[in-house]
């Protein structure tokens, strides 16, 4: 019986990367996301090419909308009834998209952080159903830089958009932390993968992206090796057993004490529940 893995974000870049890593290992049969239907046939149709396994598949959703998220949640396990790796890919900085989405929400609260979570929980009862079930979601090496105020997740108070998407960047990793604990007892893994400049590299631009060129090395990690490290905890039963842990270019990495500070964790999940509830 092949493995299905679900991509989310994946009709281009890291994600597409990714999902060609995966269905060149024998057994896998990957799903792409996108929101866009001809590109996720183009999609479809590279990553058959490039890895020679026909069993690549796609699923349509806009991620910006939480009832598009649940839809795609209803779909896929009507469709495919089992699922033993999901992959939160989604980490985009939108400097020129319009800032709140259809629903209020700040666009990088809703896509890089809100999307992820929702889905997640609403196939976690597919995946308690598969033994060994991964999770893996993406953040980027930029949480280091956020700072965070847990009584303005909108960002309505600092309305720079930059800010927007450091934060969600760690909301991201803070809901990383808590899942895999709160997991443990079922046997699904959840690991996180610190992208490096990621949706970063739409901000930084002329003298501030030569500035951090020359400063800060140690803060970008190319595509193809975030893509690798995916592939990594997708697949390797040198990590089966591997849970909570914060992999860059597949070794696990210290966190900033930013990331592990329960207390705003606790407080990002009981708002975060709070404004679901209120969009049901």
């Amino acid at each position: 019986m092949r493995k299905i893995v679900l991509i989310t974000g994946s009709t281009a870049g890291i994600g597409k990367e990714t999902a060609v890593g995966i269905a060149r290992q024998p057994g896998y049969l990957v799903v792409l996301h996108g929101r866009n239907a001809a590109k996720a046939q183009a999609a479809v149709q590279d990553v058959k090419r490039q890895s020679g396994n026909e069993a690549v598949e796609f699923i349509l959703a806009d991620f910006s909308s939480p009832t598009e998220v649940r839809q795609l949640a209803a779909a896929f396990t009507r469709r495919f009834g089992r699922l033993d790796v999901l992959i939160n890919n989604l980490n985009r900085g939108i400097p020129t998209a319009e800032p709140l989405s259809a629903y209020g929400l700040e666009t990088h609260f809703a896509l890089n952080y809100l999307a992820s979570y929702l889905l997640t929980y609403r196939l976690l009862p597919l995946l308690k159903q598969t033994p060994g079930a991964r999770i893996i979601n993406t953040t980027s090496v930029a949480y280091e830089l956020a700072r965070p105020d847990l009584d303005d997740l909108q960002s309505e108070q600092v309305p720079h958009r930059l800010h927007a998407y450091l934060n969600s960047t760690l909301f991201s990793l803070y809901f990383s932390l808590d899942l895999a604990r709160e997991l443990q007892p079922t046997g699904i893994t959840v690991n996180t993968v610190g992208q490096g400049w990621g949706g970063l590299t739409g901000w930084l631009v002329g003298p501030l992206r030569k500035r951090l060129d020359g400063l800060a090395s140690w803060f970008r990690v190319g595509s193809n090796a975030s893509a690798q490290t995916s592939v990594y905890l997708a697949t390797s039963p040198d990590v089966a057993a591997v849970t909570g842990t914060y992999f860059v270019g597949q070794k696990p990495r210290k966190l900033l004490a930013i990331a592990e500070n329960r207390a705003n964790r606790a407080r990002l999940k009981a708002q975060t529940e709070r404004i679901l509830n209120a969009l049901d």
